[in-house]
């Protein structure tokens, strides 16, 4: 029994730093009082995940521009702090998240394995079919992580609560337990049976447009 290393725990990069700004000290007063540091934090972790995620070249150059023009946005004072918050609760949305979740298993995952080319072909599809699915919302975040059960571990935090991550390093079994489950999901929600592109670098660019337009015109900017 072979064991894969792969690279996709660290995908939720995004995801933490939205967790750290909406939740601990809240979206609205790190724009607010912390601008710089907030811009700092989400290239940071942003940079990592996009890095993590080996999106063809393209894609990447998308997603890294919206993301650069969103904080030097922050950094030159274009961003209110409403709008900062409302932009990073866009970015936390499950569809998005989802979508990443499911990229971050193909490329830390399935591209470094040892399954068979055919294998590894119906892995995508069945990977496209789910991340369609998350941003169609019709497959929702607590389906796409109970599929997902056997290539993650579970742990807890100092303060009490459970955190969920991707295992480090999968047996083959544990790998296509994940497909197999992932792909009765697609079926079930009655995603077809084919293979979708999903382009992570617009779905982030839409998630900030679509933050920014919650935030009713003239709303004061941060200083």
């Amino acid at each position: 029994m072979s064991e894969k290393k792969g690279g996709c725990w660290k995908l939720f990069a995004i995801g933490c730093v939205v967790v750290v700004l909406l939740g601990g000290i809240g979206g609205y007063l790190a724009f607010k009082n912390l601008p710089k540091l907030a811009a700092i934090g989400i290239e940071k972790a942003s940079d990592a995940m996009l890095k993590e995620l080996g999106l063809p070249e393209e894609e990447f150059k998308k997603a890294k521009s919206a993301i650069s023009s969103f904080t030097q946005d922050i950094r030159d004072g274009k961003i209110s702090a409403q709008q900062g918050a409302a932009i990073m609760e866009a970015l936390a949305q499950e569809s998005l998240v989802g979508a990443i979740m499911v990229r971050g298993f193909e490329a830390g995952y399935i591209e470094k394995s040892k399954l068979t080319a055919e294998e590894k072909t119906a892995a995508r599809i069945t990977l496209s079919r789910a991340m369609h699915g998350m941003v169609k919302e019709n497959i929702n975040g607590n389906q796409l992580e109970s599929a997902m059960e056997s290539i993650m571990v579970t742990s807890q935090t100092s303060g009490g609560n459970t955190n969920k991550n991707f295992k480090k390093v999968v047996t083959d079994e544990e790998l296509k337990t994940a497909l197999k489950k992932i792909k009765s999901l697609a079926d079930n929600a009655g995603i077809p049976n084919k293979e979708y592109k999903a382009d992570i670098g617009q779905l982030i660019k839409d998630a900030i447009a679509k933050g920014m337009a919650k935030v009713p015109a003239g709303a004061p900017v941060t200083q």
